[in-house]
């Protein structure tokens, strides 16, 4: 899902949030993993906000969407999310 997006019937992420300030300042969203949202986090300071996922259940997603083993998911989310 990304920010204006559905999956699985959920309300877009902005909906969601109710805070358009959050995603004037670009909060990235990883393509594929909206099931695995936990929610959006807010540094003080001048760093954007920041998604924050369920990361077991990312690596269940990749291996059931994408046939990974446990290694190649969680190297794959080292490599592209973190």
């Amino acid at each position: 899902m990304n920010e204006n997006g559905n999956d699985n019937g959920r309300t877009s992420l902005r909906e969601w949030t109710r805070d358009d300030d959050l995603w004037d300042d670009g909060v990235l969203l990883a393509d594929g993993l909206a099931a695995a949202l936990l929610g959006v986090t807010v540094a003080s300071g001048p760093r954007p906000a920041v998604a924050v996922y369920d990361r077991a259940r990312c690596r269940a997603i990749l291996q059931e969407r994408d046939g990974m083993t446990a290694e190649e998911a969680e190297e794959y989310l080292v490599y592209n999310v973190e």
